[in-house]
């Protein structure tokens, strides 16, 4: 069973890349208005193999998507003639597929999600001031990319196989020795493999289904399945209990005959030492059986065996005529399996993270609307922890991505072990991670004590030593922590205001739990506010500048000045500096502003 749950990631890994070699025939589209830019990150991803494009702006950044058809795009958010949101948008609308890294100096959380909303797979932040970390991105990216691919790759293949098979059984059809019984039931358990769910459910019901159908030539009556739950490559070593099970028994033989090691055996060994087609009329009291091996990905999965009991009209030409049949049913009941294996796969990967085996944001959205639906109905709480690691990024540049890489296992494991077995943990990408849990309180003091002590337990467990490299390693963790009771916000907003909760923690230093206040997410749209009005203000020169004379004491002469800047703003006047001074440091709009300054205190000089 073992070797079954390989399926994609070992396509990804063997037709992708390995990031020590070079990479041949990766292009990458770099599109930015800024060329010293472009060409720092071309020289620096040309040194490993890629083929670098470029575009100075947003459509002819489109326009190239379409004409080159790029692995990777890394885009500027802004930029003249067509943003890097529009050309998002443009990609959401007309390239879906389209792997889009965003590398913006717009460090504001609405731009963030924004892209992310509209596409982007990633979001880093200009400068980038260690371009190792622009290349884990890229790889990240591109094997995400390689990952997807493979998938439909995969479920393309799956597909056209069996359109292959149905349209190799039309075109027989007329070739079957059997009169068309034997198309029927191939026809069948392909139309079972088609709506398969289930892999007992669906070998039981392609057993039922050919004993009913090969009765009218055969005289089958009789038949089990067994279920190989230890797949053993030795077929001399004992056969027990523990090795196969019987999983559906339409035999009157009794059980202890059909898991004796006297049965059993032969089959294994048949099974393992034939490639197509057991039939072994000997056992059984000289029952003629047709056996059907079923594998999924060279492994055995498990065995029909089906009794026939009219043994002595079967010559050498029927023998020869039934193993071609078994060979295509076993075919057959093997893509079967190996679909709902794939599919269960597929459906895991598209619900969890990787990395960390942990639900992802599309499970965690789901869940969250669920619960706010239950704690509605009997007027409980619910708690929302945001969960973000300080100075991961310190640890994981030092120490290389794989180090960090396994850290990110070890707390995702930690926070397993702290909550509860129905609280759902949730790692959203980076070092963000979310734990969803219901508090089954009705009065809110209550509900916010308790999640408090929740909050508290998580901080100690993260904060507990992470051996690392044969070393140990200490890092904090800052919560943010939002309560809901109904359903007047959605799964999103809920989502943001625990980040925003987050935030506030990582401000008063880290290592500490924050609630969720409506003055903290005030402060914050209000911080947005600004920063779009004062990219607006340095466009329109809403700025002015004030002079504060500097006088000689002892003389009284002015011999100086100071160039204060003041923003005059057409709606609500005069603004503070206390208020948009930070902003500008923050988001780097203060260089663009010193420009301004400067250059019109020199005019007016």
């Amino acid at each position: 069973m073992a070797r079954m749950n390989t399926i994609l990631i070992e396509i990804v890994h063997q037709t992708h890349m390995n990031t020590e070699d070079p990479i041949e025939d990766i292009k990458i589209l770099l599109i930015d208005d800024e060329k010293s830019f472009r060409d720092s990150i071309k020289f620096f991803l040309e040194d490993y193999d890629f083929e670098i494009y470029e575009a100075e702006n947003g459509r002819i950044g489109t326009e190239k998507i379409l004409s080159l058809q790029p692995d990777l795009v890394l885009i500027d958010l802004y930029m003249p003639e067509m943003t890097g949101l529009d050309v998002l948008q443009w990609a959401k609308e007309n390239t879906p597929e389209q792997p889009i890294i965003v590398i913006s100096g717009a460090g504001v959380i609405h731009d963030v999600a924004e892209a992310l909303r509209r596409g982007a797979w990633d979001y880093l932040f200009k400068p980038i001031e260690d371009l190792s970390v622009l290349k884990h991105a890229v790889d990240k990216v591109l094997e995400r990319s390689a990952f997807i691919k493979a998938q439909k790759n995969y479920q393309a293949k799956l597909e056209s196989e069996v359109i292959n098979r149905t349209q190799e059984l039309v075109d027989h059809q007329d070739k079957l020795i059997k009169s068309g019984v034997e198309e029927k039931i191939l026809s069948l358990l392909m139309q079972y493999t088609l709506e398969a769910e289930n892999e007992v459910f669906f070998l039981k019901q392609s057993l039922e289904s050919m004993i009913d159908k090969l009765t009218q030539w055969h005289h089958i009556s009789e038949g089990v399945i067994y279920q190989v739950i230890n797949d053993k490559d030795d077929s001399e070593k004992s056969i027990d209990q523990e090795s196969w099970i019987v999983i559906n028994n339409m035999s009157t033989l009794e059980n202890s005959l059909l898991n004796s090691e006297d049965f059993i055996r032969p089959l294994q060994t048949k099974i393992y030492n034939s490639s197509s087609t057991c039939l072994q009329p000997e056992y059984c009291s000289n029952q003629y059986l047709l056996l059907f091996p079923i594998k999924v990905k060279g492994g055995n999965y498990a065995i029909c065996v089906l009794f026939i009991n009219n043994h002595e009209q079967i010559n050498s030409e029927s023998k020869k005529d039934d193993s071609n049949f078994i060979q295509r049913v076993a075919d057959v009941l093997s893509m079967g399996v190996s679909k709902i294996t794939t599919e269960r796969e597929i459906h895991y990967l598209a619900h969890h993270d990787v990395l960390t085996g942990l639900a992802n944001r599309t499970t965690l959205l789901d869940r969250l609307e669920s619960c706010q639906k239950v704690v509605l109905r009997h007027h409980w709480y619910g708690a929302l922890f945001f969960i973000d690691l300080d100075r991961f990024k310190n640890l994981n540049d030092s120490l290389g991505h794989l180090i960090g890489d396994e850290l990110l296992k070890q707390v995702a494991q930690r926070l397993r072990d702290t909550v509860r077995d129905e609280d759902v943990v949730v790692r959203l990408g980076g070092d963000e991670f979310v734990v969803l849990m219901m508090q089954q309180k009705s009065e809110l003091n209550d509900a916010v004590y308790d999640t408090q002590l929740v909050a508290e337990k998580i901080n100690l467990a993260l904060a507990k030593p992470y051996e690392l490299i044969g070393h140990d390693y200490y890092l904090s963790s800052s919560i943010g922590i939002c309560i809901f009771n109904d359903e007047k916000e959605s799964p999103s907003d809920l989502l943001k205001h625990a980040d925003t909760a987050m935030f506030r923690a990582k401000a008063d230093g880290g290592g500490i739990s924050r609630f969720y206040l409506p003055e903290m997410q005030q402060a914050a749209d209000k911080r947005l506010q600004i920063e779009k009005d004062m990219r607006v203000a340095l466009e329109e020169n809403q700025f002015e500048i004030y002079y504060q004379p500097q006088l000689d004491i002892a003389s009284g002469d002015i011999i100086g000045a100071e160039a204060l800047v003041r923003w005059n703003h057409p709606q609500r006047g005069m603004v503070s500096p206390m208020d948009f001074i930070p902003v500008a440091e923050e988001t780097g709009l203060i260089l663009d502003l010193g420009t301004w300054i400067f250059k019109d205190v020199v005019q007016q000089v």
